[in-house]
């Protein structure tokens, strides 16, 4: 029996309003998956475009039209590729949503899921949750943590090498996703230009940016680097001394690399993950997303610029908090999975990730 007999639906979506580390996210396990010799078929609401650029062609991709019933429409996929294991990476799924998909007798894996659907979930995989979160008991398997973060496999590269923490700053580099829907990169930039003129200053805009034309502008006015979806992260991120981000994926990426951030929420929870990662040394977080206190950043950053013992400590420490081997751990989760489906291996009870 083969992994296309048993039949993987990955269900997963992102745009402008949701940002795209989600399907940064579905990349990077579908590429680990492939590598394995795991074909998996992707479900979406995401742009056509989107689609094209986040997932290979050798992958089936179908994209779900706002007019058609999504749970339908997954029940009518799990019908035809008989379908044994669903993948879902989106939020706040609702109880009777992932009941009904029980009932098909689906194996499900989800990530991140803040609605009382992932209760009902086989495996939850949630990298924003400390290993030791008690809440979701009826779970079977929980893996959670930092170390189970689905980065691109070359951070895991750069994780390995040396990172040069110079007395002085000199590179800065200002990212806050591939949406920005709360246009921090414009404001940050009004706020911070006269702290910044002194340094090479970098900003990352994603490709989901609404107001990338007017950022380009002003960087340009301001004689800072300008880098429209960014084609290699990790370098850049690894080259910067400081990085001004928000707290989502981004955050994880300057831990595994080293670089010290500094933490600007786009929304509450990234607040939480923020204080998390100052908490455990590599990120400093001084405001809330509901109160972007200007004042608090220009101080926070200004230390940090100054203070060189601190950001060798935050560097060492992001490294070892983010090793970005999660791919590869959560590979063999999935791997694991289908061979027990196909009876090559015990039962998933027995299943030990390390």
């Amino acid at each position: 029996m083969t992994e296309d007999t048993i039949g993987i639906l990955y269900r997963v979506d992102g745009g402008y309003d949701m940002g795209l580390g989600h399907l940064a996210r579905a990349r990077s396990l579908c590429a680990e998956m492939l590598r394995i010799g795991i074909k998996p078929v992707i479900l979406s609401f995401a742009d056509e475009e989107l689609l094209k650029e986040f997932f290979p062609q050798e992958l089936t991709v179908y994209k779900i039209s706002h007019t058609e019933n999504e749970l339908d429409y997954i029940i009518y996929l799990t019908q035809c590729l008989n379908s044994r294991i669903l993948i879902q990476d989106i939020r706040d799924t609702d109880e009777f949503y992932c009941r009904c998909l029980k009932s098909l007798g689906l194996f499900i894996i989800g990530f991140d899921d803040c609605g009382e659907g992932r209760n009902l979930y086989d495996i939850l995989i949630d990298a924003n949750l400390p290993e030791d979160e008690g809440d979701y008991k009826n779970v079977p398997f929980r893996f959670f943590g930092e170390k189970f973060i689905l980065l691109d496999p070359l951070f895991a590269d750069y994780n390995l090498k040396d990172k040069t923490v110079p007395r002085k700053v000199k590179n800065i580099l200002l990212s806050f996703g591939g949406s920005d829907p709360r246009r921090l990169t414009q404001w940050s930039l009004n706020m911070l230009n006269e702290v910044l003129k002194d340094y090479s200053v970098s900003v990352a805009a994603g490709k989901s940016i609404k107001h990338q034309y007017e950022i380009g502008r002003f960087c340009q006015s301001l004689g800072f680097k300008y880098i429209f979806n960014c084609s290699d992260m990790p370098k850049l991120l690894y080259e910067s001394d400081i990085a001004l981000i928000s707290g989502g994926i981004t955050l994880y990426e300057a831990a595994a690399v080293g670089t010290p951030a500094v933490v600007i929420p786009q929304v509450e929870h990234q607040y939480k993950i923020g204080k998390r990662f100052e908490s455990m040394g590599s990120a400093v977080c001084p405001v809330d997303a509901n109160n972007l206190d200007a004042g608090k950043i220009i101080k926070t950053l200004n230390n940090l610029i100054e203070n060189h013992n601190l950001r060798r400590k935050m560097s060492s420490k992001g490294k070892n908090i983010v090793d970005a081997q999660g791919v590869y751990r959560i590979g063999n989760v999935i791997e694991f999975v289908v061979k027990s489906f196909k009876g090559e291996t015990s039962k998933c009870e027995n299943m030990i990730i390390n």
